[in-house]
């Protein structure tokens, strides 16, 4: 789960550095990555009986 919260993090920064630099594509980069990790995340986590006791 750390890894993936520092992938949300860093493609937050990705969003972040792209409002600094006002490019519009890398705006829309950092947004694809990040709900593709986070959905991408919740099926990890809710496949394979992970993180059960």
């Amino acid at each position: 789960m750390v890894k993936l919260m520092e992938a949300l993090a860093a493609y937050w920064l990705v969003i972040a550095v792209s409002d600094m630099v006002h490019l519009t594509s890398l705006l829309w980069t950092g947004i694809v990555l990040f709900f593709t990790a986070a959905i991408g995340g919740v099926i990890y986590v809710n496949t394979g009986n992970r993180f059960k006791k």
